[in-house]
């Protein structure tokens, strides 16, 4: 676990990733997904064709995400995951950014979206692939800053507290407590300064201090001392 971890940061602090961070944000500058556009149009890839090794996630055409509500979770769900997957093949290479993380960006404009996609991240991303924590970083630093009240709606819903933190313990659901400790220290750096204080509420460092005790996984101790380490960078 502590190897796949180090991986993980190694890839987020390599010059390979931070080239990969500033195409994105090159690309999705001004880039839009028309409501009208034909699926399977000439020119644009009728559906994201990427495959993830999970049989059972179907693969979204690209109509159906401009022109259906954008909040079905099985739609944001499958696109984090084939954006994990597009990320190994873009970090060394000039192959054009993912119709899926184009998409996410978008559906993050809204703060319903933002919440979905936030939530799903925290829910699908995997444990045990190293790039894990980097996608999770990646999508956040591409979605729209949130405002007070979001923050509070997005702990909320994940129910972040002492007790979650003690009821995923107990059920060894790892998984979820490493993605909500990486989702809080990237939405504390992204917020930086007075502003994340909004966040810093007596439930979340609960919920971190709660994962620091001795009979945590050794992993979710790690990101939740990062976490922490972020928070306390605050200027206020």
């Amino acid at each position: 676990m502590i190897i796949l971890v180090w991986l993980s940061v190694i890839t987020l602090q390599s010059s390979s990733f931070q080239r990969l961070l500033s195409r994105i944000y090159t690309s999705t500058m001004g880039a839009c997904l028309c409501k009208d556009t034909p699926r399977g149009s000439q020119g644009h890839p009728g559906e994201i064709s990427d495959s993830v090794d999970n049989p059972s996630r179907r693969q979204v055409p690209l109509g159906h995400i401009v022109t259906e509500p954008l909040n079905h979770l099985d739609i944001i769900e499958s696109l984090i995951l084939n954006t994990m997957y597009n990320i190994k093949t873009l970090v060394d290479n000039d192959r054009a950014l993912p119709h899926s993380l184009l998409a996410i960006h978008k559906i993050a404009d809204t703060e319903s979206g933002w919440l979905l996609v936030v939530s799903s991240l925290v829910k699908v991303i995997p444990l045990e692939d190293p790039l894990g924590p980097a996608t999770i970083t990646l999508l956040l630093d591409e979605c729209p800053l949130p405002s007070k009240g979001t923050i509070a709606k997005i702990t909320s819903n994940l129910k972040i507290g002492k007790k979650t933190a003690l009821d995923e313990r107990k059920s060894k659901n790892i998984q979820r407590q490493r993605n909500t400790c990486i989702v809080l220290g990237c939405l504390a750096e992204k917020m930086a300064g007075p502003n994340s204080t909004c966040l810093m509420t007596g439930n979340v460092l609960d919920y971190l201090f709660t994962n620091l005790e001795s009979d945590c996984d050794p992993i979710v101790i790690l990101h939740s001392i990062v976490a922490l380490e972020k928070f306390a960078q605050t200027s206020k």
